[in-house]
């Protein structure tokens, strides 16, 4: 399946689905049952990122970095790197999410890298903001200034990108809080009025609610109080079909504060309800220690002690269990690693196994003919580099249509096993055999002598005399019996290709026939006979 294809089925599905988490779940459950059975590393790896997706968009922050992280690790080893980047980035915000930013950093970084080695301006500019957010939650403003700027520039040169409403506006939005918080509010405004009309059409509308959080911000800062109160009640008027983040959250929290400072107990109520519905859906240890953490300053502001008291000493619990969290986390980090590499080589082995399947003819277990002419290739190059000889084998049953009528295709299926099994046991890095059609066998070896390869045929034509398999229309003994043709040239004389090899075999095998069948030639274009005269045909006694 084309990468595109497979990316907007995936997609398709999700949006299908949007309303209904679980059905999705449910169905790549399907897939990637389907995946890991296929040996399928893209789809597989793309089947868990949405998984992951789908449990970030929840809020059920804790369940994406299983997922996620065996996304990333299957989608590292195919060539679909957007796929890695995507992953990346949603790895990166499963961490930061947790609070935990040396690792958001390094999964936004390698995210960062490859767009850029592959010179996506698109996905560089996604990931460089990214980047930047996460500086500036790490309060080191002077970085986070330049990676927004660098993204600005690489916006102007980017047109008609996916998203471009999206990944165009964040930028400016993130400036603009970092410029909040170095007091800059002129600055900030500037940056949230060039986007103001963009960011608009963005879907999902949750970034526009984020927009309006962060213009409410500012203008709370600057001290225009109306205009801070116009826009957070646009954002406050937001359902929850507009779509959650984590940073709408964190940023809801922060105005509460606000709120409280200026004494607008009526927005501050508001904005804790808001606040507590998503803890309630989302419940998440981050998100239940931001609503206690603002319930208690809330109620402090209200005089009510006994309630603040209540709030705090439930944060205390919750900041326990974070402590522990992030300890079990990192094992869990790595347990997860650790699974997807296992998955990895598993997937390996089935693929394995199913190209080597693929490569063998069902009935005989030998080689098709596809698989032999991929064998071929490289024994014409090994034999090239070291100027050895390339030989063919070329065998076919006598009198098989014959015995087939008169035994049936049952017995023919099982003189065909036998004389594979005996072509099998020569098999070695230098012999190679294949059914090369109905009752006919092609082996291709290199570096053999020439007496070597008539030894070769020799033990297979023994093996079937000794299987003694009656075939009653057979007149050389009424029992099965082979007719081979050998050829044995160095490569560049008369031999280029296999299809030259297989012609000299092919002519040597019809004069086995001709005298009569059950018998081996060699073909030796410079053989002459006892009185001088050219006569490529030798008959092997065996």
């Amino acid at each position: 399946m084309k990468k595109d294809i497979l990316r907007e089925t995936l997609l398709n599905i999700y949006m299908e689905n949007i309303n209904n988490p679980k059905r999705f779940r449910k169905e790549m459950c399907r897939i990637i049952r389907q995946a890991r059975e296929t040996g399928d590393f893209r789809l597989l790896g793309m089947a868990y990122y949405y998984m992951a997706f789908s449990y970030y968009q929840s809020g059920e922050r804790d369940i994406v970095l299983p997922y996620i992280i065996k996304s990333v690790t299957l989608l590292e080893h195919t060539n679909d790197y957007k796929a890695v980047i995507t992953a990346c980035n949603l790895c990166g915000a499963a961490y930061l999410s947790q609070e935990n930013y040396q690792l958001a950093l390094s999964s936004y970084s390698r995210a960062y890298r490859i767009a850029k080695r592959h010179r996506n301006r698109t996905y560089e500019s996604y990931s460089m903001n990214n980047l930047a957010d996460c500086y500036e939650k790490l309060g080191d403003y002077d970085t986070t200034i330049k990676l927004l700027r660098q993204c600005m520039e690489l916006d102007k040169r980017t047109s008609n990108a996916p998203y471009s409403d999206l990944t165009s506006s964040l930028p400016y939005m993130n400036l603009a809080d970092c410029y909040e918080k170095l007091g800059d509010y002129d600055k900030a405004l500037e940056c949230l009025e060039t986007v103001a009309d963009r960011i608009e059409n963005a879907e999902p509308k949750m970034w526009l609610q984020l927009y309006y959080e962060i213009r409410a911000s500012v203008l709370y800062s600057k001290g225009d109080l109306e205009n801070a109160g116009i826009y957070l009640d646009k954002s406050l008027s937001f359902d929850e079909s507009a779509g959650d983040n984590y940073i709408n959250y964190e940023m809801f929290e922060k105005l509460l504060h606000r709120l409280i400072e200026i004494k607008d107990f009526e927005r501050a109520e508001k904005t804790l309800e808001k606040l507590t519905l998503f803890a309630d859906r989302c419940d998440h240890l981050m998100n239940n220690i931001i609503r206690y953490r603002a319930q208690a300053a809330y109620l402090m502001s209200q005089n009510d002690r006994e309630g603040a008291l209540s709030a705090s000493l439930k944060l205390n619990e919750l900041y326990d269990r974070r402590i522990k969290d992030i300890r079990n986390m990192q094992l869990s980090v790595h347990k997860k690693h650790m699974e997807a590499e296992n998955e990895i080589i598993k997937l390996n082995n089935k693929l394995h196994e199913n190209e080597k399947a693929a490569s063998r003819d069902p009935l005989s277990k030998l080689l098709n003919r596809a698989a032999l002419l991929k064998e071929a290739t490289a024994f014409f190059e090994i034999a090239a580099s070291k100027k050895e000889k390339i030989g063919a084998v070329f065998i076919d049953i006598d009198y098989f249509k014959q015995c087939n009528d008169t035994y049936g295709h049952a017995k023919g299926d099982e003189i065909i096993r036998e004389v594979a099994r005996a072509c099998l046991k020569e098999e070695t890095a230098s012999v190679k055999f294949a059914r090369y059609g109905g009752d006919e066998f092609f082996g291709i070896i290199h570096g053999f002598s020439d007496e070597k390869v008539i030894d070769t045929a020799r033990r297979i034509c023994e093996r079937i005399r000794k299987a003694d398999i009656p075939n009653i229309e057979n007149p050389n003994g009424h029992r099965v019996t082979l007719s081979v043709g050998l050829v044995n040239v160095a490569i560049g004389e008369r031999s280029d290709t296999i299809i030259d090899i297989a012609n000299y075999a092919d002519k040597a095998l019809y004069c086995s026939k001709d005298k009569g069948k059950n018998r081996i030639c060699f073909f030796d274009y410079d053989h002459f006979d006892e009185k001088g005269k050219r006569d490529p045909y030798i008959m092997i006694d065996f």
